[in-house]
């Protein structure tokens, strides 16, 4: 488990597989929903819930970025 610093140096826990989807979601600047499987939806929708990424719908499609309160 690690720590995600956000907005006001908030620490949030992240685990694993949740820092998986970030460091993917980071590493391509933002990510389409159906590139997801079913599990990294569910780990990124958690991501969303703790403030870390944003999920956007652009073009009709959902995509996710980092939230830009987030450093990591």
């Amino acid at each position: 488990m690690r720590f995600i610093e956000i907005l006001n140096k908030i620490q949030i826990p992240v685990t694993n597989e949740e820092q998986c989807v970030l460091e993917r979601i980071q590493n391509d600047g933002k990510v389409s929903k159906r590139d997801l499987t079913e599990r990294e939806q569910y780990l990124a929708n958690q991501l969303v819930n703790k403030s870390i990424i944003v999920r956007k719908k652009h073009n009709g499609k959902i995509i996710y970025k980092k939230s830009s309160s987030t450093s990591y």
